[in-house]
């Protein structure tokens, strides 16, 4: 079952999505946590007062942070098709390889054009 609790929001506010693990521990007490923030754990006698708990703390920690994202060069990345740009430039043999490349696939074009009309 999947159920969904959400605060009051404006308009103006977005609203973020976090995956949590909700667990029952004994008849009336439940854990929740959002994945991977060990911080966020709340305790709560129900599923759902321990859901709003979480809510209310991650409404109380947002407010006083901010969640951005930035882009980071990985300077040990190298293209490798990088390395055979331009390898066959003003290369005869290559280019006669194109030409006949070329003059095969309109070959193969104007056969099919021939095999269509019939």
């Amino acid at each position: 079952m999947h159920r969904s609790i959400s605060p009051a929001s404006s308009e103006t506010t977005p609203e973020l999505t976090y995956s949590v693990l909700l667990q029952q521990h004994e008849a009336e007490k439940w854990s929740a946590q959002v994945l991977g923030w060990e911080e966020s754990r709340v305790q709560g006698e129900s599923r759902e007062a321990a859901l709003s708990q979480l809510m209310q703390r991650l409404t109380d920690y947002l407010a006083r942070a901010e969640i951005v994202q930035i882009k980071v060069p990985n300077p040990g990345y190298e293209n490798p098709w990088l390395k055979l740009a331009g390898k066959y430039k003003d290369d005869p043999p290559f280019e006669e390889m194109i030409a006949e490349i070329e003059a095969d696939r309109q070959k193969l074009d104007t056969n099919l054009s021939d095999d269509e009309a019939i």
